[in-house]
């Protein structure tokens, strides 16, 4: 590998990193408020909406720990918050924030499948181009055998 290829293969791009700051600001600006309130206010069901900022950053790594981290902090919250729920809420509140979890997981998948879907269409893209500039170019048994001919075609 060339020095130069391999120094850009190394440099970081800004602006997903700034993104994925981003989608993690807002992850645990939605944990906080989901800590301020009361469990019958469900905002875990919020919680999918910094996972599409992670996928815009195309890294999965971020998108699979910030939703593990975010299924986590949905039951945590509702540990937290168990005692002061009135009990014949409690087995509702947790059905529902069971559904979050489920529904943050299937987000994740739906979008896992999608990152990945694109990095094969820029494989195969990019596969195509290659072909295509090789057909572009004379080979070098096409050119020999137009010396050959005299530049004639047969009909």
């Amino acid at each position: 590998m060339q020095p130069a290829a391999l120094a850009a293969s190394l440099q970081v791009d800004r602006g997903a990193v700034l993104v994925a700051a981003l989608a993690v600001a807002i992850a645990l600006l939605e944990v906080a408020l989901d800590l301020c309130t009361p469990l019958e206010l469900d905002l875990a069901s919020m919680y999918p909406l910094p996972l599409l900022l992670a996928a815009y950053t195309r890294r999965r790594a971020l998108l699979w720990a910030l939703s593990l981290l975010l299924a986590i902090a949905t039951l945590l919250v509702y540990e937290l918050h168990a005692e002061s729920t009135i009990s014949i809420l409690k087995d509702e509140i947790l059905y529902n924030r069971l559904l979050d979890v489920v529904a943050l997981l299937v987000t994740t998948a739906v979008l896992h499948v999608w990152l990945r879907s694109l990095d094969v269409r820029e494989s195969q893209s990019r596969l195509l181009g290659e072909q295509n500039r090789r057909l572009g170019q004379p080979t070098a048994f096409c050119s020999t055998t137009r010396r050959r001919s005299g530049g004639r075609t047969r009909s």
